[in-house]
């Protein structure tokens, strides 16, 4: 009953309000969250080119103006400000003015204020200070609340899904060699070195682009994607070094954006499934695209909570779930592989969408091609060329 009380209040106090936003300085070079932008966006603050000891400094000796997240490392403002991007669907200037993130001229700002302490005490009061109570408890991605519930949505007639599985699956162990021979065997995917594809992008919330991602063992990544031949955002690991950019600015990330990178790097996860996660566990059977799907449930090494979903007839890979934290809560991202396709013996899909609370990314690759020469310069942080 107290419960339903507080909420009750808390969404009176935010439809009066308006809109829980922005909080403190925001770092992306873009619009849209960072959560969404992580492989095509490059963050940084004007003239900083490397990760430097202010990052783990309090927020309030790095930023101006810091008068909610005082104790909260710099490091962790980026996330903060990725999770109420995606929870209200909004962008800085919603809060900010633009290029003076430090002002407080907008009224959104002070509200924003208000919601967070709001939203502290109840989690103080009731919860023990867990986030059980966020941003999201109330917006769902919206800027106002709803408080109408919505009609459903199901379709009886619409065919029923295949529930059918082949075989029957008993272990995590059993069912990663499963994913193994799928892939093309451990003889096979040892055989490849390095990787190159090529294809369009296309996103919910920028220009189409043409991307190309090159990999190389041991964990090497870049991608970079092109709009109008200038670089819309390059992201790249050289195995020590994560670091993201665009055709002007390059610098080094840290923190989830490095976390996902490393993800990225992984050279075919198949052979080293069972060592990226200190924890995996069966979990109840789902369904995707209407057909029967077998899921692990994973706690990977950097903490962040994983599913992964395997296809029960292919025993293909089809969907990766990641929840990464932020100093407000957990924030999802979503990987969705498709039309797999033999190149030289070893599965890959020619068709990934990535799915972010406030965005849709999805790349459609005509070309992947394997132990093609990529010198390990390619993978390195370097300054960017001069502006054209």
């Amino acid at each position: 009953m107290r419960y339903e009380l507080v909420k009750r209040s808390l969404k009176t106090l935010l439809l009066s309000a308006g809109a829980l936003s922005f909080l403190a300085t925001c770092l992306s070079t873009g619009t849209g969250a960072g959560g969404g932008q992580s492989t095509t966006t490059a963050y940084a603050m004007p003239g900083r080119q490397q990760r430097t000891d202010s990052d783990n400094q309090p927020a309030e000796q790095v930023f101006k103006n810091i008068k909610i997240l005082k104790g909260v490392p710099a490091s962790q403002i980026r996330g903060i400000m990725n999770f109420m991007n995606a929870t209200l669907a909004v962008n800085c200037t919603y809060c900010h003015v633009q290029g003076e993130w430090e002002k407080d001229d907008k009224p959104t700002k002070e509200i924003t204020r208000k919601m967070l302490r709001l939203v502290s005490d109840i989690n103080r009061a009731n919860y023990g200070g867990r986030s059980e109570v966020g941003c999201y408890t109330c917006h769902r991605s919206e800027l106002r609340p709803a408080v109408i519930p919505s009609v459903s949505q199901v379709d009886p007639e619409k065919p029923a899904a295949d529930r059918t599985a082949p075989m029957v699956i008993t272990s995590v162990d059993q069912l990663f060699e499963k994913y193994l021979q799928a892939m093309g065997g451990r003889a096979r995917l040892a055989q490849i070195r390095t990787r190159f594809a090529k294809g369009t992008m296309i996103s919910s919330n920028r220009p189409p682009a043409s991307i190309e991602i090159y990999g190389k063992t041991p964990n090497r990544f870049l991608v970079l994607n092109t709009f109008d031949a200038s670089t819309l955002a390059r992201e790249g690991f050289d195995g020590n070094v994560g670091w993201g950019g665009n055709a002007y600015v390059a610098h080094e990330i840290a923190d989830q954006q490095l976390a996902k990178v490393k993800r990225d790097a992984e050279f075919f996860k198949a052979i080293r499934l069972r060592e990226l996660y200190s924890k995996v566990t069966l979990a109840q059977n789902a369904v995707i695209d209407g057909r029967e799907a077998y899921v692990v449930e994973a706690v990977a090494l950097d903490g962040n909570r994983e599913r992964l979903f395997f296809d029960a007839h292919t025993n293909l890979l089809v969907r990766i779930y990641v929840e990464t934290e932020t100093g407000l809560g957990r924030l999802p991202f979503q990987f969705d592989f498709q039309d797999y396709r033999d190149v030289d013996g070893v599965k890959e899909p020619f068709l990934v969408r990535l799915s972010f609370p406030d965005s849709v990314q999805v790349r459609r690759y005509t070309e992947i091609k394997h132990n093609i020469e990529i010198v390990d310069s390619k993978f390195a942080l370097t300054e960017p060329g001069p502006r054209k």
